[in-house]
Formats: C-alpha cells, structure tokens, sequence
C-alpha cells in the first residue's frame, strides 16, 4: 500500500517518522515488528495507532537509505509485516478481528471450563 509522512522529528542523533495509512494496512503492523517503507525494512514503533504508526532512524539508516530525505507530505510505499497478515488472516476465519469464539477455541483443543482453563 501507500502511507504518507505526517511528522519528521530529529531526537538527537535519531530521527522519528510518523506516517498515516489506510486503517486496513495500518491493522497488519506489529508493534516493534517490520515494516518496509520504500523496500527499507526498518522496526515499527512501539505504539500503533488505527491509522498512524512510528519508525525510528538511526544515523547509519538515515546516511545509506533515500529515507533522510522524505518530508511531511510525501508518500511512500508499504510493505507490512507478514506476521500482521497471518494473524488478520486467522482471525478472519474464525469470525472476523477479534471475533475468537468458545466454540473455535473448544475446536482448537482448548478446555474451557473455567475451573480448568487450559489445553488438552
């Protein structure tokens, strides 16, 4: 997909990048996973908000990537964790984001009678 830069703030030696994406996209990051930002893998912040998400810069990434030279406003292309992807793609197929019901996880082996709580 394609996200856009919001923020670019210098914190010493490191720079943080802010960018905005579609929420679909945004839904597929793992805090402090990978991201590719124009075919840099870089490390995702550690907060992720719906449509907004952080990377952080270090000097040598800044010197040898065409990153250091993005400004708010610009677009750039995302690639987003593979990680994000299975997990979306999982849920989805129990119910949906979130939708995880008793009767998947019973199927998946899981004893949920509260006295118990555990896998069998």
């Amino acid at each position: 997909g394609v996200a856009r830069v919001v923020a670019v703030e210098s914190h010493g030696e490191s720079i943080t990048y802010r960018f905005e994406a579609e929420a679909d996209l945004v839904r597929q990051l793992v805090p402090k996973g990978s991201v590719a930002i124009d075919g840099i893998s870089l490390t995702v912040g550690p907060v992720v908000g719906e449509t907004s998400f952080e990377v952080y810069i270090i000097p040598h990434t800044a010197e040898v990537t065409g990153l250091a030279r993005k400004k708010t406003g610009d677009r750039v292309n995302l690639e987003t964790d593979v990680l994000g992807k299975y997990v979306l793609r999982y849920l989805g197929q129990v119910g949906g984001f979130g939708g995880i019901s008793w009767d998947s996880l019973r199927a998946a082996g899981w004893d949920t009678d509260p006295e118990r709580g555990r896998w069998q």
